[in-house]
């Protein structure tokens, strides 16, 4: 039986090139057989490929132009089957074709019909012969079929498979069929309806399997724009990174991708169908899993995870008020407080207030001193215009008297030093002590001593005498004190000693009478001479002078013993005699004088004088008393007001007598008046403005105590003791001066706001009311124009300030918040004392204006940020659940100051809400493993237009927050695209149609399926089994589509696609096949040198 390359009879035909006879037999038997001798195998084989190689190069030269040629080959295959048909009508209607009487039916057009026009591929291939020769003839079966194969390789696609299908098998067909019928009339129609059939076979062979027809089906059209973004949608979310680089992929689905760009298709469907077969199971059981990470990895762009939710809160709140604070209105209230002032405590306006309204009182209170100074010295010094009538008992000298007087008893006997000296004491022989070295550079001086611890007590005239009583130690007080003064003897003799002032006695004790010793040290101070504190022991035991003092103890002692036991001995009790005379006559002993103790006792009464005798009669001097004229002269007379005084004193009771009396007495002079021997009426002006004070500081005490009866009895006194006063013209001006430089320092006497405020202590100079109680005592309008009416500028401001402070404390309430409302009614409250303050009322209703301007700040999201106490209510200021129009500028201007003020609180803010909504759309799930988190968690931050415009707009206010925004967006895409799935289930019409195409196989199949049963109905069973294995192929398959880059292939191609282009493609490819087998094999070449004709016929 022939191969399938066995050679076919040959057939006449008009060729210049006829083929050489063929025998039958093998691909290689058409090879001439050599004469000389045999051919090997290898030399056979190896002209055949030879033959085959260059039969194909030849092959490709002819395709390439039969390509060019292929319009008006595929006219002339037209014409020439239309002419067939024609002829084939005329035969079985019984006529005979024009043809076949031999009659010229060619085209009788004026222009020429395409077939005939000349052929620019052959043209091509006669001119490539001129230059080269003749392309090469196959000399085999083999050759025949590469050059055919060659031809059809031009137009077949630049695949393998596209060769193969399109080119290798099409060419096999077509040149088989060209072998079987070489030579005949019929080669050129075998040959193309071979090649047809062949590209029939093949397209029926790649047709698209069932799976594939549902998924190309379920997308509909796709334009090459929306594909594009279909294929970056699921690229995007296979490329999710955290912020590591650590990848955390989203796998979308085609259908879910599909569905998110273009809206709802029927791949949905279709895709809920293949899950709900099982055959999407493993690629969703990731998604959860991947949702939750790349939720996270989103989460972690905005900020870093772990912020303590208190924190977060207390941070934004504090840049939300730092935000605030930048507004223009904050900046307005800023600097409406600034022009307010600083806070002022009432200890600060205290202190400011007293001391400045002190120094004003202090300076009025000098002004009047200083022309009292003047005017009061000169009202003393008036000349004495004032006389008084009056007689004084006198006495004077008359005649002496000798009076006897009786001498009594005579008294014992009494020995008095000699004049001479006579014999040396004890103490004169005592050894004396060494002068005290110089003093200690930080030792203090005698008289300061004294002074620090407590001062010398006025015992004795002589310390007054000597002017001590007004020695003043600076920052210590006087040095004699009237009370409080310590005793020389009782105290400072043994204190004075034992610090080393004075020097210890000459028994080294502390008896001796240090009263004289230590005035005339503390004089000698006076004078500049200090004395300072000395070791007096340690220097007597340097100075060996302890010694001496004992040994000279020792001898006075031994003297003294010998001489009275002399004396007893002799009979004498020695306390009869005088102790001058043993001490001297133990001093004799002591120097050597006499041996004897009664020697020395003799020798000492030797030398004493006698007591002189007392007398018995004396003269005794006579006064003569008289009564004399002697009026007095004086200044004042002050009897009118002692006249006053005593009319009043009749009646005066108790305590109003008491100090009647003492004024009375102040009336008089001190003392007896040396002329009348009694005290007088006080007429100089001196001592009754004296007694005038005194009258007003009873007059004071009266009216603190509340005692009008002796306010009244005092002020008649005091009115005419001051018409007496005003009497001398130079009193009445003193007067007029005090009292017009008294008027200032009203407002500070008594107890008036400003008296309370400078009262001050006048022996400490502290003053008597604290600072921090200042302020309350200058409360109210009345006291506040006082005070403003005497203040300094610094008191005013400080008042100001106090107020100001007082106000905006009232107006901030227990919470500590102002507002344009609290301020205003503050000022309200106080406008009479703000009325006074013009500078602080202007500051005020600025600071009122600028908080009213804040108001609206403080309603947007940023203010309630600023107020919000914990971290959710800040969530609910900036995100809140019912949103509307415009809001996103908003949240963009407060997330932006926060961000300004603190980046990360910002970040952490807007990731806190944004995690939180994740978390809760986790417990929102469906039913299964979390699947729809993603869709969900989208959902809620994008549940209207508003929010997801309050999401972005708080995203791009972030710092890089324009690429936060878009990545963080595209996540929400593809979450979004994650909820594009639908619930198994549902739609039972669709399931239906749609499991019969799954059950459905391509053509090749169902081929399948009929020759394997031979066109006979199967059983059910078997029919079942078959349909189930087909949907589980179709079911794999549609899975594997939707999930993997060959479906995006296939998007791709559909995307490309024009409408009915597959269709269109295939009779194209039959077409150029068709025409392809028609040009192949030997065609009549054109003679040599034969121009091309082009032939035009009239037309008829």
């Amino acid at each position: 039986m022939p191969g399938l390359f066995d050679d076919v009879p040959d057939a006449p035909q008009a060729s210049a090139l006829a083929p050489s006879p063929r025998r039958g037999g093998g691909l290689f038997d058409d090879v001439p057989d050599a004469k000389a001798a045999e051919p090997s195998a290898l030399s056979r084989a190896g002209a055949a490929a030879s033959d085959v190689v260059q039969s194909a190069g030849a092959g490709i030269i002819r395709g390439a132009a039969g390509l060019v040629d292929l319009p008006q080959t595929l006219a002339g295959l037209a014409d020439a089957g239309a002419g067939i048909l024609a002829r084939g009508a005329i035969r079985m209607a019984g006529g005979t074709p024009a043809s076949d009487q031999g009659v010229d039916v060619s085209s009788r057009s004026v222009i020429p019909p395409v077939a005939n026009l000349p052929r620019a591929g052959d043209a091509a291939v006669h001119g490539l012969e001129e230059a080269t020769g003749k392309l090469y003839e196959p000399q085999t079966t083999a050759g025949e079929y590469a050059r055919t194969a060659a031809e059809f390789i031009p137009g077949a696609g630049r695949s393998i498979a596209g060769i193969v299908k399109n080119a290798l098998i099409p060419a096999v067909a077509s040149e088989t069929a060209g072998q079987a019928t070489k030579g005949t009339a019929a080669e050129p129609w075998a040959r193309g309806a071979a090649g047809l059939a062949a590209g029939v076979g093949a397209a029926a062979a790649g047709r698209r399997s069932a799976a594939e027809r549902m998924f190309d089906r379920s997308f509909g059209t796709v334009t090459p724009e929306e594909y594009g973004q279909i294929q970056k949608l699921v690229d995007d979310a296979a490329g999710l990174r955290a912020p590591d680089g650590t990848l955390t992929p989203i796998d979308l689905s085609w259908p879910e991708a599909a569905q998110q760009i273009l809206g709802p298709r029927r791949a949905g469907d279709l895709m809920r169908i293949v899950e709900g077969q099982g055959g999407l199971s493993e690629f969703f059981a990731r998604r959860p899993e991947q949702i939750r990470a790349a939720g996270h990895a989103g989460l972690d762009t905005i900020a870093p995870a772990g912020a303590a939710p208190t924190q977060v809160g207390e941070a934004a709140r504090s840049a939300a008020q730092s935000g605030m604070a930048a507004t223009p209105e904050g900046q307005a209230v800023i600097r409406a407080t600034q022009a307010v002032g600083p806070r002022v405590t009432p200890a600060q306006a205290g202190a400011v207030i007293q001391r400045e309204m002190r120094g004003v009182a202090d300076a009025r209170e000098a002004k009047r001193a200083e022309q009292a100074a003047r005017d009061y010295p000169a009202a003393r010094d008036a000349p004495e215009r004032a006389g008084v009538e009056r007689t004084v008992t006198v006495e004077r000298p008359g005649e002496p008297l000798l009076q006897t007087i009786d001498p009594g008893p005579a008294p014992p006997p009494r020995f008095d030093a000699p004049i001479d000296g006579g014999p040396a004491t004890i103490g004169s022989l005592a050894p004396q002590r060494q002068p005290a070295p110089p003093r200690d550079p930080g030792a203090r001086s005698l008289s300061r001593y004294i002074a620090e611890n407590g001062g010398i007590g006025l015992e004795r005239g002589d310390v007054k005498a000597a002017g001590l009583d007004r020695w003043k130690q600076p920052g210590v007080g006087s040095l004699v004190r009237t009370e409080g003064g310590k005793s020389i003897d009782s105290f400072w003799r043994e204190k004075l000693i034992e610090d080393g002032y004075l020097p210890p006695d000459v028994d080294g004790g502390a008896a001796r009478n240090i009263h004289d010793e230590l005035l005339g040290l503390l004089q000698q101070e006076q004078r500049g001479q200090k004395v300072y504190p000395y070791d007096w022991s340690g220097s007597d035991e340097r100075s060996g002078f302890s010694r001496l003092r004992d040994q000279h103890q020792d001898a006075a002692g031994r003297a003294m013993s010998d001489i009275r036991a002399s004396l007893t001995e002799s009979g004498v009790d020695p306390k009869t005699m005088h102790k001058d005379v043993l001490d001297r006559a133990a001093a004799a002993l002591m120097r050597g004088d006499a041996l004897d103790p009664l020697d020395a006792v003799e020798a000492a009464v030797r030398a004493a004088r006698e007591p002189a005798a007392r007398p018995t009669s004396r003269m005794v001097p006579t006064t003569v008393t008289e009564e004399v004229s002697a009026p007095r002269f004086g200044q004042v007379d002050p009897q009118p007001a002692i006249d006053a005084l005593d009319w009043q004193i009749r009646t005066a009771k108790g305590d109003v007598r008491s100090a009647l009396e003492g004024i009375r007495r102040d009336l008089y002079e001190y003392g007896t008046d040396p002329v009348s021997g009694i005290r007088e009426t006080d007429m100089t002006v001196e001592g009754l403005l004296h007694a005038r004070e005194r009258i007003d500081q009873h007059i004071a005490a009266a009216q603190e105590a509340g005692d009008r009866t002796k306010i009244r009895d005092l002020e008649i006194v005091r009115s005419s003791l001051d018409d007496q006063l005003k009497g001398v013209p130079e009193v009445a001006k003193a007067d007029a001066g005090f009292a017009a430089n008294s008027r200032p320092l009203e407002p500070f006497a008594g107890n008036t706001p400003l008296g309370r405020v400078t009262a001050r202590d006048d022996l400490t100079k502290r003053m008597q009311t604290p600072a921090e109680q200042v302020p309350g005592m200058v409360q109210g309008a009345t006291a506040a124009r006082e005070l403003l009416a005497n203040a300094t500028p610094e008191a005013r401001r400080a008042f100001s300030g106090r107020e100001v402070t007082r106000i905006l404390d009232e107006a901030r309430g227990g919470e500590g918040g102002l507002s344009a409302v609290s301020i205003r009614s503050g000022m309200q409250r106080n406008e009479d004392v703000l009325a006074q303050l013009p500078e602080a009322q202007q500051s005020l209703a600025r600071l009122a204006r600028a908080y009213e301007g804040r108001a609206l700040v403080e309603k947007s999201p940023l203010g309630r940020i600023a107020r919000a106490p914990h971290v959710e209510a800040a969530i609910d200021a900036l995100f809140p659940t019912k949103t509307t129009s415009g809001a996103a500028q908003e949240v963009t201007e407060a997330v932006r100051r926060m961000a300004t003020s603190n980046p990360a609180a910002a970040r952490d803010l807007v990731r806190m809400h944004l995690e939180t909504e994740f978390g809760a759309a986790k417990q929102q799930r469906a039913t299964g493993p979390d699947q729809k988190r993603g869709a969900y968690y989208a959902a809620r931050l994008r549940g209207n237009e508003f929010q997801q415009q309050n999401i972005e707009a708080a995203l791009k206010a972030l710092p890089n927050g324009e690429a936060i925004n878009v990545g963080f967006s595209r996540l929400l895409d593809i979450l979004e695209a994650t909820g594009q799935r639908q619930g198994v289930g549902s739609k039972t019409a669709f399931n239906t149609e749609a499991l019969q195409d799954l059950r459905q196989g391509g053509a090749a199949v169902e081929a399948g399926k009929m020759a394997a049963t031979g066109g006979l109905k199967l059983p059910t069973r078997i029919k079942d089994a078959l349909d189930r294995w087909q949907l589980g192929e179709n079911t794999d398959e549609l899975a594997r589509l939707m999930t993997s880059p060959e479906g995006g292939r296939r998007l791709a191609q559909l995307a490309s696609a024009k409408p009915g282009a597959a269709t269109i493609a295939l009779l194209n490819r039959l077409t150029a096949l068709a025409a392809r087998g028609a040009q192949t094999g030997d065609r009549p070449a054109r003679p040599e040198g034969e121009p091309l004709e082009l032939r035009v016929r009239a037309a008829q």
